[in-house]
């Protein structure tokens, strides 16, 4: 029996560690201002790439609800529970926070 070589996986398939200026100033301002994002709640592997931004964009997803999530996909590492809170005032924080940070865009 003959030992089966493994090739190594293309460099495309590989995500880089985060790192730059966009991201290290977005993952510091969401986490001042007390945000769960999709991308740090389901341990997204290409988060680099989103808050890394290329041209002074960066681009994270918000979760409105707070850091649970009521859908429960298999494939995502967010705590999945059935949510019953009012979430309105966390809605006004959040406009409050694109007013006062003067982002253009939320996703």
């Amino acid at each position: 029996m003959g030992m089966k070589k493994t090739l190594p996986k293309p460099s495309w398939l590989k995500a880089n560690p985060p790192s730059g200026h966009n991201y290290t100033r977005l993952r510091d301002t969401v986490r001042s201002l007390k945000l769960a994002t999709v991308c740090e709640e389901a341990r997204c592997p290409n988060i680099g790439e989103c808050w890394g931004g290329k041209d002074g964009t960066a681009t994270a997803t918000i979760m409105i609800m707070g850091d649970e999530c009521t859908r429960g996909c298999s494939f995502c590492n967010v705590v999945s529970k059935f949510i019953l809170i009012d979430h309105r005032s966390f809605c006004s924080y959040i406009l409050y926070i694109l007013y006062i940070q003067k982002y253009t865009y939320l996703h």
